[in-house]
């Protein structure tokens, strides 16, 4: 076996397929990160002229020419052969401290426990925690089975995941609970529209993720960022921007049409009560038509002052999906805070499903959640609605590789923080 450096055509051409394979792995991700100052390193581990190992390490200059360097989502290999990936990872760190790293963390996309959607254990579900202990002795420290986003490397440990490779549509509507259902089909009518972004309209999206990120109190990205996304994974048809949108006249033609026929029955029912005398459920009918008719009176008014505000199209919500191998992720999305009420997050969830299933994908990632299963902040509780089951990862693992200058490093970093807020 030899370890080499491999160009980035030859590594896409392993990573698509490898064991493990995912998109933080792949070349275009590699670039996003070269675009941030990161420096990429293709590396495989190859048998004659057959590659059965390889990673993408990317590094980033921190003291002098020393580097830190992460395998982000880990390697590409099959984890349970022991010996490769003993072997895999004595040449990776080897080439690390070659190429002055001090510092080496992965998280792999290796689940430890497969739970399910409430989160608890599934009986006979996957389970990788002897994985742990492995790389320990490979002299890997373990950061342990958190709950929260891992700050360092920024991917969640905790997914929510959706298989979908073995259902038809109906099978996949009928698993998920009956206000996921209801909410679908609430956008499923004359007016609402899916849309996908051009580059040059992913103004809209980052516009809708601007204004939730204010009302949920998160971190946003620029502009910028979107459309680096959109040039470096948008020409293999790896990324889609979607919006649900409103056409109001459309809507409130709808609308018009739906009263009118509510009018008509309840002028029969009232026509029959007139002609037969009081009858129950004849007055049962009257009374839903009037429901009806009062929650349609209601639809109108409430879009009609949406129109004054924003015009006759009203831009719903919004999701950014990433698409690679077996698998699609919704990776971010929001909704405007006076058009919540329609619910267009869970059409949007859905529509993205019904394509998955149908170009060949095996699963629907929701992707990030935290490992606390109370529903406090809704996430969980709105993609449990879809059925499916939870994917506990399992967690980074670092490990020093030249402990002097890292000591350095640290120090110096320290000192830089303390100055920093000797300034506030």
């Amino acid at each position: 076996m030899e370890f080499v450096r491999i160009d980035e055509t030859t590594f896409q051409h392993y990573a698509s397929g490898a064991p493990h394979h995912n998109i933080w792995q792949s070349t275009m991700m590699c670039h996003l990160r070269e675009s941030n100052g990161w420096q990429t390193h293709y590396v495989a581990l190859r048998e004659q002229d057959t590659i059965i190992a390889a990673c993408a390490l990317v590094s980033y200059r921190v003291f002098g020419d020393y580097a830190l360097f992460q395998a982000i989502r880990g390697f590409l290999l099959d984890y349970r052969d022991t010996a490769l990936l003993e072997r895999f990872s004595h040449e990776v760190i080897a080439y690390i401290k070659n190429n002055k790293g001090i510092h080496f963390s992965m998280d792999p996309y290796v689940m430890v426990h497969q739970r399910d959607k409430y989160g608890a254990l599934m009986e006979n579900g996957e389970n990788n925690e002897a994985l742990v202990s492995l790389f320990q002795r490979l002299g890997y420290t373990h950061l342990g089975f958190d709950v929260e986003e891992d700050e360092e490397i920024r991917e969640p440990r905790w997914m929510y995941v959706l298989p979908i490779a073995d259902f038809s549509e109906a099978e996949l509507l009928k698993n998920m609970n009956q206000l996921t259902r209801r909410s679908i089909k609430k956008t499923q009518r004359s007016g609402f529209a899916l849309v996908e972004l051009s580059k040059a309209e992913l103004g809209k999206f980052h516009d809708i993720i601007t204004q939730t990120a204010k009302r949920k109190g998160f971190s946003d990205r620029s502009l910028t960022y979107y459309e680096t996304m959109y040039d470096l994974f948008s020409p293999q048809g790896n990324i889609k921007y979607w919006l649900i949108v409103l056409d109001v006249p459309s809507y409130l033609a709808e609308l018009a049409k739906e009263r009118e026929v509510e009018c008509r029955k309840l002028a029969q029912f009232h026509q029959t009560l007139a002609e037969h005398g009081d009858n129950e459920k004849t007055q049962n009918k009257v009374k839903s038509c009037q429901d009806h008719l009062a929650s349609l009176d209601k639809k109108t008014k409430e879009v009609q002052a949406l129109q004054e505000r924003h015009g006759n199209e009203i831009v719903l919500s919004g999701a950014m999906f990433l698409l690679y191998g077996d698998e699609v992720i919704y990776l971010s999305g929001g909704s405007y805070e006076d058009t919540l009420t329609y619910s267009a997050q869970y059409r949007l969830q859905w529509e993205m499903i019904a394509y998955a299933r149908n170009h060949g994908y095996k699963r629907y990632n929701f992707y990030g959640i935290s490992g606390h299963f109370d529903n406090k902040d809704g996430v969980l509780s709105f993609k449990q609605g879809f059925g499916g089951e939870i994917h506990e990862l399992i967690g980074t693992f670092e490990t020093v590789v030249n402990p002097l200058v890292y000591r350095l490093y640290q120090v110096a970093k320290g000192c830089k923080q303390r100055l920093k807020g000797g300034r506030r």
